[in-house]
């Protein structure tokens, strides 16, 4: 089993209001991902608006905030599906792992599925919750 990195190539914040938690929106693309035998994961690896990383998920979004609060990260779901040619994929079973995001790539119908192309024509999305202190 292999854990494939994903390339955030985007992060928005909605937390205004709400009482120091919020919700981050990060895109990302996926190299090749080859069905049951891997792992996606955003943190700890792959790419943040191009460049080589090797922080937590919590400290990219702590970073990208710029505010100096602490960010703990509470949980994830998916998000926008992304795409490759005419196939939709999304981030499924989605899990705080330490400080980062565990997923799986996955069609409409959550069944994991072979990726081999990546999925770079439109990025997926996976909402992460937070707390702010």
């Amino acid at each position: 089993m292999a854990v494939i990195q994903g390339a955030i190539v985007g992060i928005t914040f909605d937390d205004a209001h709400l009482g120091g938690r919020g919700v981050a929106h990060v895109r990302f693309t996926m190299p090749a991902y080859t069905a049951a035998s891997d792992t996606g994961k955003l943190g700890s690896g792959g790419y943040l608006f191009g460049v080589a990383t090797t922080d937590s998920l919590e400290t990219i979004l702590q970073s990208v905030r710029r505010d100096g609060k602490t960010l703990n990260i509470t949980g994830a779901m998916q998000g926008e599906a992304g795409r490759h040619g005419s196939t939709e994929f999304f981030a499924d079973t989605t899990a705080v792992s330490t400080n980062d995001i565990t997923f799986e790539i996955a069609n409409v119908g959550s069944t994991e599925i072979d990726a081999a192309s990546g999925v770079t024509d439109r990025p997926c999305e996976i909402l992460v919750s937070y707390d702010l202190s």
